[in-house]
């Protein structure tokens, strides 16, 4: 969390949008994408993005 509070500090400025991982269910759970896309949401006032790998069983919900 230390680490993406310093990319906020030096990227807010700018007109972004926030990506959280890349393939981001390859090495994360639903519920930890979920607890990592909220934790940045609180941090920004830029949207924040998830990046998925295609695939036929994803079991994400990240609306929240």
């Amino acid at each position: 969390q230390t680490y993406v509070q310093h990319m906020v500090n030096a990227f807010e400025e700018y007109p972004i949008m926030w990506v959280v991982g890349l393939e981001a269910n390859e090495y994360w759970s639903p519920d930890q994408v979920l607890e990592r896309t909220r934790d940045l949401k609180s941090r920004t006032r830029h949207p924040v993005g998830v990046h998925l790998t295609i695939d036929d069983d994803f079991g994400f919900d990240i609306k929240g």
